[in-house]
């Protein structure tokens, strides 16, 4: 668990640095109809999804699946949005944060 979270804002984007490790962007300001949120939809190729490099383990479904995180993030593991109906999603499989027992709150509370 992160014990120290530092926090940095360049006009409307938003940077972070947890446990003095180097610093990452988190996302920029948007509005999108009546709501304002964070959108970060860059992709960085060593955070990226591909097929490939789960095959092995996963067999049919890494395939499966990789039409799915083109479609939803340019195949980024690190997508984010907190401006639409679903208050917040994360990933390209966009876990939405609003059902207090939905999928991303789930996924969360699994890796705590």
């Amino acid at each position: 668990m992160a014990k120290d979270i530092t926090w940095r804002q360049q006009q409307s984007k938003y940077f972070a640095k947890v446990d003095g490790g180097s610093e990452f962007f988190v996302g920029q300001r948007v509005h999108y109809q009546d709501n304002v949120g964070l959108e970060n939809e860059t992709s960085d190729p060593s955070h990226e999804y591909k097929a490939e490099d789960f095959r092995r383990e996963h067999d049919f479904w890494a395939d499966f699946i990789e039409p799915t995180a083109i479609c939803e993030s340019n195949r980024s593991f690190y997508c984010l949005n907190t401006y639409d109906t679903a208050a917040f999603t994360f990933g390209f499989l966009q876990f939405v944060a609003q059902d207090t027992n939905g999928d991303f709150v789930s996924w969360a509370r699994s890796i705590l």
